[in-house]
């Protein structure tokens, strides 16, 4: 019995170090450990994605990168158009 007791925890134990060398183990460990209740700035950036994602479908994620380009890309815009009018008030 008591060799049985002593597998069972060397096998826990290489199964944790094999985790622990997963690199995909590590970071869906991390994920799972994180508690999103406390952490505001992913609460944040899942609300703002949420307002640019409306629907999680294949088309909506291809095209996510696109619409983030372009949200940003009209913000500078917006931004130099801005500038240029306070540069032409204060000439």
């Amino acid at each position: 019995m008591a060799d049985t007791k002593s597998e069972s925890v060397s096998v826990d134990t290489a199964l944790n170090s094999c985790q622990a060398s997963n690199p995909l183990s590590r970071k869906i460990n991390k994920i799972l450990d994180t508690r999103l209740d406390n952490d505001k700035e992913l609460l944040e950036s899942l609300r703002s994605l949420s307002s640019i994602l409306p629907e999680n479908s294949l088309r909506a994620r291809r095209d996510l990168r696109g619409d983030i380009e372009r949200r940003h890309l009209a913000i500078g815009e917006d931004f130099l158009r801005l500038f240029c009018d306070v540069k032409d008030v204060s000439s």
